[in-house]
């Protein structure tokens, strides 16, 4: 593999990179550990599943936070997915200096790594390496408990924090869906995009793109006249389906 030279290389403009990546959406997370007894967090959106075989998480820190130097010294590190209602802590946590946990409800994990009550999911994990890059610390961290709650996330884009919305085309895409599986139009009949479209107030321009990707789901077929119709749902269909969701899953 080639690595290039990074001395020929032109950094893009600082707040160009900042506008641009904001614009990925991504959850937010706490950070936190434990030295002595003495508990720390911080706020983190650079955080990724890594490996299934074995359970790993990446994390990203600051080397100029205090909890990055804690984490390094403890070698186990928490990840707590705030819940959408939980914004003011990321903000809380965000800040520097202060007992952080004092206000904050909180269950110490086995390892006596705090986490964080009401969080969407807690992880704890174990340093395994530590490369760096820029001003930050990637933290991988072998797994040695993970735990989720029936909540809704805290996303984050563009600088705002808030609740993770179903966009108009997904809501398209699951109600030409429902209408496919419910069999609203029988087999062997063209799909409506039109009607569709005016049942689930949805665009017929997001209906139309609904059905391209249940095609691709093997959900409904084209005909030679170029429309849509829905496809007999056999035991060989329902593995595929079943295949498929485990590996998004995964």
């Amino acid at each position: 593999m080639s690595i290039t030279n990074l001395e020929s290389v032109t950094p893009v403009d600082m707040n160009t990179f900042r506008n641009v990546v904001g614009h990925f959406a991504s959850g937010v997370t706490v950070i936190t550990t434990a030295v002595d007894g003495q508990l720390y967090g911080t706020t983190a959106s650079a955080v990724s599943s890594l490996s299934m075989e074995p359970p790993m998480m990446l994390a990203c820190l600051n080397r100029s936070s205090s909890t990055h130097d804690r984490v390094v010294e403890a070698g186990v590190f928490g990840i707590n997915i705030l819940a959408e209602d939980q914004g003011a802590l990321a903000f809380h946590f965000g800040r520097k200096g202060e007992d952080k946990f004092a206000t904050v409800p909180h269950t110490l994990s086995a390892e006596g790594i705090p986490l964080i009550d009401g969080a969407l999911a807690t992880i704890v994990c174990h340093v395994a390496e530590t490369p760096t890059g820029g001003t930050h610390t990637v933290f991988l961290g072998l797994v040695s408990h993970a735990e989720a709650h029936d909540r809704e996330p805290l996303a984050y884009y563009r600088g705002t924090m808030g609740r993770l919305e179903p966009t108009k085309e997904l809501g398209a895409y699951q109600a030409t869906r429902t209408w496919v599986l419910l069999r609203t139009s029988p087999l062997g009949e063209d799909l409506d995009v039109d009607a569709i479209a005016a049942a689930s107030r949805a665009d017929a321009d997001h209906v139309a793109n609904a059905l391209v990707k249940l095609e691709s789901e093997h959900l409904v077929f084209r005909t030679e006249t170029g429309k849509y119709q829905p496809k007999p749902i056999t035991a060989e269909l329902t593995d595929s389906a079943y295949d498929s969701r485990a590996t998004i899953e995964s």
